[in-house]
């Protein structure tokens, strides 16, 4: 796609993310490791970032995880509906808190951190959906061990990526719809950069840090952290998106929408 072409336009990534294999993949790997809560299992929420950490998986910290909509919070104590039942999450001064938003390509600048889920049939390959946070001391590498399975995973000997493939990394450059992202290795080697397009059908969601005073019912939650002696979470990390009428349901945890 040419750079002189009109820039796609945006809209929301709906539940925003990850979807990372799409993103919906990296998202599942990212967590696939966490106990969620009473055994229950949503779709619901993203990958986080934090206050004062903005890596891609800060949101994965602690075994356990709770995630659906907020029924109500009272001081440190969120109850939480999920799609089975109910749990309830506590939170401290040292919960890292952030929240996904509606995204544009106006928001994918040098320096920033994306993972796109790309569909692998055209050359350069062209985003479906495009999740976007800060880099954390300047890169971008920080992953989870499934994670860096898929995204070091070697070329095909045919050359061709696989269909569906996440594009994760820092921002290079911008060029009308062209995205020219460089990533590293788990042994943090470089490697070679690699150029995504954005069209008019492209989703975009964007996480950044925010204060625990967003934390209010009708969000949809996603918290990892540990569970206590009387079985409520108690949160490391939180992350917060808007409920589609009044649901959570249809996104995908992360980022980890990660």
């Amino acid at each position: 796609m040419s750079p002189t072409q009109t820039p796609a336009q945006p809209r929301f990534a709906r539940g925003a993310l990850l979807a990372l294999a799409g993103l919906t993949a990296l998202s599942v790997a990212a967590c696939g490791s966490h106990n969620d809560t009473n055994g229950a299992s949503t779709s619901s929420a993203a990958p986080t970032t934090s206050a004062a950490h903005n890596g891609e998986h800060d949101g994965h910290d602690g075994k356990d995880r709770v995630a659906g909509l907020i029924a109500s919070v009272s001081g440190n104590t969120v109850q939480v509906t999920k799609k089975d039942g109910n749990a309830t999450v506590g939170f401290s001064q040292s919960t890292k808190v952030s929240e996904i938003t509606a995204g544009q390509l106006s928001d994918v600048t040098a320096g920033s951190c994306i993972a796109a889920m790309a569909q692998q049939d055209s050359n350069p390959p062209t985003a479906r959906r495009v999740m976007i946070w800060p880099a954390k001391d300047g890169n971008c590498a920080k992953q989870h061990p499934k994670e860096q399975q898929q995204s070091a995973s070697p070329t095909p000997s045919s050359g061709k990526r696989p269909e569906h493939e996440a594009i994760h990394g820092t921002v290079a450059s911008v060029s009308g719809n062209s995205i020219t992202v460089s990533s590293t290795d788990p042994n943090g080697g470089t490697t070679a950069p690699i150029t995504v397009t954005v069209n008019n059908e492209t989703a975009y969601a964007k996480r950044a840090p925010a204060d625990q005073s967003a934390i209010v019912a009708g969000k949809c939650i996603a918290a990892h952290g540990a569970n206590d002696a009387s079985g409520n979470l108690q949160a490391a990390t939180i992350t917060l998106r808007a409920a589609k009428d009044g649901s959570c349901e249809g996104g995908h945890e992360g980022h980890h929408q990660r």
